[in-house]
Parts: C-alpha cells; sequence; structure tokens
C-alpha cells in the first residue's frame, strides 16, 4: 500500500510544484483526452483522477503506461481504504476526508490513514486484536509471534 501512497504523493507534488505545474498539468490533460475523446474541462481531470467509470469514462482505457495511468491504478486500490478524492477548484488538489492535502502534509496523512484502516481491520478480529496490542506495545523483536 505504502507503493500507491508514494504515487499519489508523487503526482501530488508534480501538480503543487513550483517549476513544473504546467507541464504536468499538460501532460494530465493529454492523457484525458485520449481516454475520454474531447478535451477535457477542469472537471474532467477530477473525475478522472477520482477513478470515474461514469460517462465519458466509461469506455475501456486507451492509455498506454504513465504516470497518471498509475496514479489512476493506485487511486483504484486505494479508494476503497480510506476517504480521498481529488478536487479541481483554482488547481487540482488531494482531499482526504473532506480536508484538502498538501506538501509533507500529505504523505503522512495518507500513511496514517492506511495504518488506522488495518489497525481497525486487524482489531476487529477476535483473536488478532490483543495479539496486535501486545506487539506493538512492547520494542523487542516480535517476529516470532
Amino acid at each position: 500500500m505504502l507503493v500507491y501512497i508514494s504515487q499519489i504523493i508523487h503526482r501530488l507534488g508534480l501538480l503543487q510544484s513550483v517549476h513544473l505545474p504546467q507541464l504536468s498539468l499538460a501532460f494530465l490533460k493529454s492523457v484525458v483526452k485520449k481516454h475520454i475523446r474531447h478535451p477535457p474541462e477542469p472537471r474532467d481531470l477530477a473525475n478522472y483522477l477520482c477513478v470515474s467509470m461514469e460517462g465519458a469514462f466509461a469506455n475501456g482505457s486507451t492509455d498506454i503506461s504513465n504516470i497518471w495511468a498509475h496514479l489512476w491504478s493506485a487511486m483504484w486500490l486505494l479508494r476503497t481504504k480510506i476517504n480521498m478524492s481529488w478536487v479541481n477548484d483554482d488547481d487540482t488538489t488531494l482531499c482526504l476526508n473532506g480536508f484538502v492535502l498538501r506538501g509533507g502534509v500529505a504523505a503522512y496523512a495518507l500513511c496514517n490513514s492506511i495504518h488506522e484502516y488495518y489497525s481497525q481491520k486487524l482489531l476487529g478480529k477476535p483473536n488478532q486484536g490483543s495479539v496486535y496490542e501486545v506487539t506493538s506495545a512492547t520494542n523487542m523483536p516480535n517476529h516470532f509471534l
């Protein structure tokens, strides 16, 4: 999961960088244009990044492997685990639980969200939750448990 989070953080960094936002946005627009077969509007960019399968995005994928297709795959895998979405107001930004993420805070927030998801999933199991509490409470090596 951390690989997918790092892909999301990298693409967010490209869109929010000082030197590359126009270039990365132009590349994203060309990928979306190839996918929907007409010039994209700002909401089309956010819909593509949010893994929309409705309307023009219902067509089969025509993408070759590129950084935005990898981001699409990462969002597709993580959207079932954590509540994140892309919005396009003035610029394309990532939101987690309704809050806009920027810079280094994004990596920390996404990693914590996925950790919380798996912690709750593990604690929901009747026997594994107690083992998780024991192994996380000690600083001794616990690879034998």
